[in-house]
């Protein structure tokens, strides 16, 4: 009889711990088909997190539609200064404007400005500040004109999603009238979850990654009605 209940006792033992390593397994498998979704998606070497603008509590929102309709965008192939990319790869590359010039007293842009979220970053500072910085004005000018097209770019392509919308990339604030000027933005208050903001636009979705070291961080949000 006490070997019939040690046989069950071991045999609930075995049971419980097949059961445990197929938890930890099915973790595993989870979250390595997940990174290796991603990786897909962006490529080597590219770190990225994702927050999809779940507002928690009470009143929860769930903007999953809207993030994997970012991803979808960032994936489109458009062409851009002679060359086909992804529309993450175009913003991306255009970025490293900002890390190869450079001031003998400053440094480079990033050096010196840094990208969003911080107060004071390239998109916000104006040429005169930044040729009072030492920097070159001739390749402000020709960057701010290569700023334009790409904000015109990328708005020709949201627009087909949704008539209104705000893009925020390193190089500047972008909605339906394409990249806005180096003052707009200031007023990135219109990316906050604030219950106002969520009565007309839906929740912002927050796409972060790192270039050349540098943290990088893009927002979107567009109105519900779209």
């Amino acid at each position: 009889m006490r070997n019939k209940r040690a046989d069950i006792s071991t045999t609930i033992a075995w049971v419980v711990a097949s059961l445990v390593i197929v938890f930890i397994l099915a973790i595993y498998f989870f979250v390595g088909w997940s990174m290796g979704s991603k990786k897909a998606f962006l490529g080597e070497g590219v770190h990225v997190e994702i927050e999809d603008g779940l507002i928690r509590g009470n009143k929860g929102i769930d903007n999953h539609a809207a993030l994997q309709d970012l991803l979808s965008f960032f994936g489109k192939i458009v062409y851009f200064e002679n060359k086909e990319q992804r529309v993450l790869d175009t913003i991306l590359s255009g970025l490293d404007f900002y890390f190869d010039t450079k001031s003998e007293s400053s440094g480079s842009l990033v050096d010196k400005y840094g990208f969003y979220p911080k107060t004071d970053n390239v998109a916000s500072v104006s040429n005169d500040e930044m040729i009072r910085a030492g920097f070159d004005a001739k390749a402000l000018v020709e960057n701010g004109k290569k700023r334009q097209e790409l904000g015109g770019l990328l708005a020709s392509k949201l627009i087909e999603r949704c008539h209104r919308f705000r893009l925020l990339i390193p190089q500047g604030l972008i909605d339906e009238r394409g990249m806005l000027a180096s003052s707009d933005i200031l007023g990135t208050d219109i990316f906050l979850n604030t219950e106002e903001n969520l009565m007309t636009w839906t929740p912002t979705s927050t796409f972060t990654t790192y270039y050349r070291g540098e943290y990088v961080e893009i927002k979107y949000r567009q109105l519900k009605e779209c």
